[in-house]
């Protein structure tokens, strides 16, 4: 920051108007450059002004491009996270519902419940 200040005309032009400011205190007639260069001054600062305006908006819209690309991508991220859960989900399901529709089918559902009989009524 230091450094963009000090290659700024608007610093070095101020520098000049403080010097030649006090020079005048002795020679009075450096009134009119000092007003002239106060002139040149305003219009060298609204002109770097108009620029950094520029190079913000800039940069605003390329964030806002980014940020806009990031959070489509993260959208389809998560879609892609749902949809993988619920091919896993179904799949499972189906996995447990053959398990205990296969136990059933065979009678092994009898001996699951009569093992857990068994676990109630030992005490431990």
């Amino acid at each position: 920051m230091f450094k963009k200040i000090l290659r700024s005309w608007v610093f070095w032009i101020a520098v000049l108007i403080a010097l030649l400011g006090a020079a005048s205190f002795w020679f009075p007639y450096l009134g009119i450059p000092i007003a002239a260069l106060t002139v040149v001054s305003a219009v060298l600062q609204g002109y770097e002004n108009q620029r950094t305006q520029e190079d913000i908006q800039t940069k605003h819209t390329q964030a806002i491009t980014q940020i806009q690309i990031s959070r489509d991508d993260a959208i389809k991220h998560i879609e892609q996270v749902r949809k993988e859960e619920r091919f896993i989900t179904k799949w499972a399901t189906r996995l447990l519902v053959g398990i205990v529709w296969t136990f059933h089918w065979f009678g092994y559902d009898r001996y699951i419940k009569r093992w857990i009989r068994n676990q109630l009524k030992e005490p431990s």
